[in-house]
């Protein structure tokens, strides 16, 4: 008679230290100091008022009506009040979990205005590296990655003034994404109303004018800058991971050596395997179930 085997998943762990992979990331690498670098996470910042969940845009060009923020609403999503003493103090939306970027606390960070500046202004080829654009009928602002290369069949004209030169169906995105492109939707802005949705984009930083007013990365099909803008106004928000935030690849292994499934997990992150489950052929002493 066979003896039954109930059998927990055995894996090997493969760990190396990388910094593309994570859950939610972009794969471009973006130096936004001389010794920094960052990844852009893969859309906008969202948080669901009735689940109490955070998560990024499904895609960079996805657009919806709970992606605008007061400035360091990290501990108060919701909060719209227009008393800007409530604002004065920076708590970062990326202490929280993002559902879908990797779901662990502090992973995530906002860039500061000095770091945005140095994106467009400062590191190599910065003026040549970033335009505005259209993907899939929204506009917006295109910025590539240190090390970009155009992909074959693709164009890219920078800063051309206006949202109609650099225009990319679904498809061709996706092949500009695959290569490290980055989309800033113009999503405009909320005060009482909400204004120059399509036309500009509003993206905050971690950076204080004064006790009232922040800074804002802003775009236009005509300009790309910064002003400052009362903290209470409700900003779009892209985070980024920086590219020495340890992560490991954890390679999951089947009796034989086979390989079931790799991940890539942050520091302090629990893996969780998700692949199909494994097999073993029985034996005349024994079957496997798992």
């Amino acid at each position: 008679m066979k003896k039954l085997i109930l059998l927990l998943i055995a894996f090997m762990a493969s760990i190396e230290i990388i910094h593309a992979g994570v859950q939610g990331a972009l794969p471009g690498a973006f130096s936004v100091s001389a010794t920094k670098k960052v990844y852009f996470s893969q859309g906008n910042l969202l948080y669901n008022e009735s689940t109490k969940i955070w998560l990024f845009a499904a895609h960079q060009y996805s657009t919806s009506d709970f992606e605008r923020f007061g400035w360091g609403t990290g501990n108060n999503p919701t909060q719209t009040t227009g008393s800007y003493y409530l604002y004065s103090t920076f708590t970062d939306w990326g202490v929280n979990k993002i559902s879908n970027g990797q779901n662990t606390a502090n992973l995530w960070r906002t860039l500061s205005k000095e770091e945005w500046q140095y994106l467009l202004q400062t590191r190599n080829k910065a003026n040549i590296l970033y335009g505005q654009g259209k993907v899939n009928d929204v506009q917006g602002l295109i910025i590539l990655p240190d090390n970009w290369s155009t992909p074959s069949g693709m164009s890219f004209t920078a800063a051309p003034n206006n949202y109609t030169t650099n225009v990319y169906t679904i498809s061709q995105w996706s092949t500009m994404e695959a290569a490290g492109a980055v989309f800033l939707p113009a999503r405009g802005r909320r005060n009482v109303g909400v204004y120059s949705v399509g036309t500009s984009g509003y993206y905050w930083t971690t950076t204080k004018y004064n006790s009232q007013f922040c800074y804002c990365f802003e775009f236009s099909q005509t300009f790309v800058g910064f002003d400052d803008w009362d903290n209470y106004y409700g900003m779009s928000v892209r985070l980024v991971l920086d590219a020495n935030k340890n992560t490991y690849t954890i390679k999951f292994a089947n009796y034989n050596g086979s390989l079931l499934q790799t991940l890539e997990v942050p520091s302090g992150a629990t893996p969780t395997y998700t692949g199909s489950t494994p097999t073993r052929p029985s034996t005349a002493e024994y079957a496997y179930t798992f």
